[in-house]
């Protein structure tokens, strides 16, 4: 896994990304996909489910470095800690951190506290802010808009 720091001081890793587009990225391609990915998944997933209040630091997803993207350790870390209990944490989730007990390290993921009462607070939020969203509606939601609006839309390649 490769890490990079920033200037800043925030920790990037190709550990997570790599999963997704681990070919070379175009500066255009990064772009286009990159700041849907923050702004919808992490900035206004993260205001809905009520996890932190905007700052610089969380809020930027991704990085692109030498074609290469990059995601933030300390957003991912904040996952951990809302979304995902310790019994949880196997090897698949924190292969994406780096060995040891760093500040980023598999050892210290495994011992980060866990939100429960933010994450139950979360759930009623998102019932709340996106009917849609909830923990028991999320993937029939998904196949209702797959049928209306995919499905349609990608038979046109048939």
């Amino acid at each position: 896994m490769e890490d990079y720091a920033s200037a800043e001081g925030t920790v990037w890793t190709r550990g997570y990304s790599d999963d997704y587009w681990n070919d070379s990225v175009s500066p255009l391609f990064f772009e286009l996909l990159g700041d849907q990915l923050t702004q919808i998944v992490n900035v206004e997933l993260n205001a809905i489910m009520g996890y932190s209040k905007p700052s610089d630091k969380l809020d930027q997803l991704l990085l692109l470095h030498r074609s290469h993207v990059y995601f933030n350790l300390e957003v991912l870390k904040r996952k951990v800690e809302y979304e995902i209990p310790p019994m949880l944490r196997n090897d698949d989730i924190l292969n994406y951190f780096e060995d040891g007990d760093g500040p980023y390290g598999k050892e210290t993921m495994k011992k980060q506290p866990f939100h429960m009462s933010k994450r139950v607070l979360a759930e009623i939020r998102v019932m709340l802010y996106d009917r849609n969203g909830s923990i028991t509606k999320t993937a029939s939601a998904y196949d209702k808009w797959s049928r209306k609006q995919f499905q349609p839309f990608a038979s046109q390649f048939n």
